[in-house]
């Protein structure tokens, strides 16, 4: 099998969306609490490099979607937005936007999509930002054995400085999409070609189409990818191979022709974990990195997919990973609360820890555009630190590894939920070397968690980030140092 090019291109790009003009830092006599928090160590949009590696379009012939009857929306969803300040109560609309379009750090907009968000993916697009949300059809979705979980494919239109609406609402018969990754420009009208795993195990090939005068559609396959007695769990893609991680800890890989027309058999179905693997990330250099539920993270060359080699092992299973593009390796939960990132540049193997949270990690994203990595947590916090400043050990002092706290969902006595503010910069320092580890006693609502996170791929809008979590709420932040 063709292994994907190791090399990638560079583009220095300018990025005057959403704000024209140059940003610039407020000086101290002026600046408020909220600017000198944001100004320390976060990106800046004036000039941004492009890492990405260069999209292949395939060709296929889009399947026509049946009109169907949208979903009952459930009751509105009660909000606090809280700072050190100020405490706003909020009367969330389901499938309904709350503030527009944010243009600043200090601007978030808040979605419903009235369901647990398994998975947000952007689509790649030059005007206006399309967000598509993987939902359950509940904000407390539950599996009913012999059939597949329900669930609704959301795509969200947000216009820059716009207030953001649900343009389509799609189903599919093989249950709820839970994980999302992006293949193709369309063949056609419409906007993407996008591969999905969904709650009956099948991984299937989906063409999104425009909006159009039915507000609710029944999606059909443009391919379905059989993976016999197998059932899927995560996706990877990356230049035309398609990667798949299933329940019993094989990896599945399919070499995806530029023209798609008939049924397509797993190229390769390589047992590599023990148990389920939770996530896969394409590196630069071709290789495909795993992590699981066996606490194993292992490296396999698609040329030899039977010999992976395995990087590390833990006692803690690892539920997230992605590419990083800046220290040409990944980032990766490190099964304590922390996560770290991995090379094969240098100290291959080795981890080096980037920030932490208060519980377990089950999100992760990663930017070409900058090198600033998003981490979502079991107690309901996004943050935000820089991948080069641990990405080589003692390559700077452990004092300036700063994380920032976006926001935290907390659930409160009442059983609303509260989104809280305002936080200062966070320090961490590299984990000790001792084996020994204090026990960890963490118990947060599951409503609160954050299983999905997703940077824009648009030129001008790599800052632009999307959070989504268990209780159906996606945040959208633009994440930038405080401007005047």
């Amino acid at each position: 099998m063709a292994r994907a090019p190791a090399h990638v291109p560079v583009r220095l790009i300018h990025s005057p969306w959403p704000q024209p003009g140059e940003p610039q830092l407020a000086p101290d006599a002026s600046a408020s609490p909220a600017q000198l928090v944001s100004a320390v160590d976060l990106p800046r949009r004036s000039i941004l490099l492009d890492l990405s590696a260069p999209l292949r379009t395939l060709h296929y012939a889009p399947p026509p979607s049946t009109p169907t009857t949208p979903p009952t929306p459930p009751a509105p969803l009660t909000l606090h937005l809280a700072s050190r300040s100020a405490r706003t109560p909020v009367a969330l609309q389901p499938f309904a936007a709350h503030a527009p379009a944010p243009s600043s750090p200090s601007s978030p907009a808040l979605l419903d999509c009235a369901g647990h968000v398994y998975d947000l993916l952007w689509l790649p697009s030059s005007t206006d930002e399309w967000l598509l949300a993987a939902c359950a059809s509940t904000r407390s979705p539950r599996s009913t054995p012999g059939k597949p979980t329900p669930g609704t494919l959301l795509l969200w239109r947000v216009p820059p400085g716009g207030v953001p609406e649900l343009a389509l609402t799609m189903s599919h018969s093989a249950g709820a999409p839970l994980r999302l990754v992006y293949i193709s420009s369309p063949a056609s009208d419409g906007l993407a070609l996008i591969a999905a795993v969904f709650s009956d195990g099948s991984v299937r090939l989906l063409h999104i189409p425009s909006p159009g005068p039915n507000p609710a559609v029944q999606l059909h396959d443009v391919l379905t990818l059989t993976i016999p007695s197998l059932s899927a769990a995560s996706l990877a893609y990356a230049d035309g191979l398609l990667a798949c991680g299933t329940l019993t800890g094989d990896v599945v890989l399919w070499k995806l022709p530029d023209a798609i027309d008939g049924a397509l058999p797993p190229a390769v179905a390589a047992p590599v974990h023990d148990s389920a693997v939770t996530a896969l990330a394409w590196l630069p250099s071709g290789h495909l990195f795993s992590v699981g539920l066996d606490g194993s993270e292992y490296l396999l060359d698609p040329a030899a997919p039977f010999s992976a080699v395995r990087l590390a092992h833990a006692r803690e299973p690892r539920y997230a990973a992605a590419t990083a593009p800046w220290i040409s390796g990944c980032i990766l939960d490190l099964g304590d609360n922390h996560y770290g990132s991995t090379s094969l540049q240098h100290d291959v193997g080795q981890h080096h820890t980037i920030a932490f949270h208060h519980g377990r990690i089950l999100s992760l994203a990663a930017s070409p555009f900058h090198p600033y990595a998003a981490s979502g947590s079991a107690d309901g916090s996004v943050k935000i630190a820089n991948v080069l400043t641990a990405s080589k050990r003692k390559a700077l002092d452990p004092r300036f590894r700063i994380m920032h706290k976006l926001f935290r969902l907390s659930a409160e006595a009442d059983g609303t939920l509260a989104m809280l503010h305002d936080f200062l910069p966070e320090g961490t320092a590299p984990r000790a070397s001792s084996k020994a580890a204090p026990p960890l006693f963490d118990h947060w609502d599951p409503a609160v968690g954050i299983h999905a996170l997703a940077w824009s791929p648009n030129i001008g809008r790599g800052l632009l980030l999307a959070s989504g979590s268990a209780s159906g709420i996606v945040r959208l932040d633009w994440v930038e140092a405080a401007v005047h």
